[in-house]
């Protein structure tokens, strides 16, 4: 009796099994940069679903996935994210570069810019959507709060005379204590700058970032950089 069971028990566990295989298709397919370059480590997930892969060192993957799945999500770091409708068995994709849309990644250093892996240096990188949102007539008092070793003092509330002192970690010259304020590579007050122009501000805390400023940066520097055109 107890081996006429353990027979039946093994015969509905392969039943399940080859139900289960029935309700699956494999995908395959190969991911792509936009110069035909394999994309390597990319993530390849069944979107409503828990299943998932990433692509080999071809760029190429194959998976598994529910017959009723409809979309595979494929994702990698420095590329935007893609959904690919499932409509057969093999699929192609190609992943747009992100360089250049991400401000995390890219921050203002000097008289250029630097990838934030690459920086050695102490930077502090605001963008200009956090400046946006904030209900303020200076552009002084919209940084308070968003860096850090950075201070904020707001001596006065009348309207037009509402500016905020900024020090960057404490005095650092007997003479001038303020950091040089850069908009646009060029020297300047940024306070009434409208906060809906800015694309990005990157604030230099130590020697090794404002060292290009020589005694002009004693105090740090703050640079800011404005909103372009753009074509279309």
């Amino acid at each position: 009796m107890k081996r006429l069971r353990k027979e039946m028990m093994f015969l509905v566990l392969v039943l399940i099994s080859s139900i289960t295989w029935a309700q699956n298709k494999n995908i395959s397919g190969k991911v792509v940069t936009q110069s035909n370059e394999p994309v390597v480590g990319a993530s390849v997930t069944v979107k409503g679903f828990n299943a998932g892969t990433t692509t080999n060192e071809t760029g190429e993957f194959s998976l598994s996935v529910p017959a009723s799945a409809k979309i595979l999500v494929i994702s990698s770091v420095g590329f935007h994210s893609a959904e690919v409708a499932i409509t057969g068995n093999e699929v192609h994709v190609i992943l747009e570069s992100a360089a250049g849309s991400n401000l995390e990644e890219v921050v203002v250093v000097g008289y250029g810019t630097q990838k934030k892996t690459s920086l050695t240096a102490s930077v502090a990188s605001i963008k200009g959507g956090d400046m946006k949102s904030q209900p303020v007539g200076d552009l002084t008092n919209a940084l308070g709060g968003r860096a850090s070793g950075v201070i904020f003092t707001q001596g006065s509330g009348q309207a037009g005379n509402d500016a905020s002192r900024i020090l960057i970690r404490g005095i650092g010259s007997n003479g001038n204590s303020s950091p040089l304020l850069i908009v646009d590579g060029v020297p300047r007050n940024f306070s009434q700058l409208n906060p809906a122009d800015v694309e990005s501000i990157s604030v230099l805390k130590d020697a090794a970032a404002v060292a290009p400023y020589g005694l002009g940066g004693a105090n740090g520097v703050i640079l800011v950089t404005t909103k372009q055109g753009k074509l279309g």
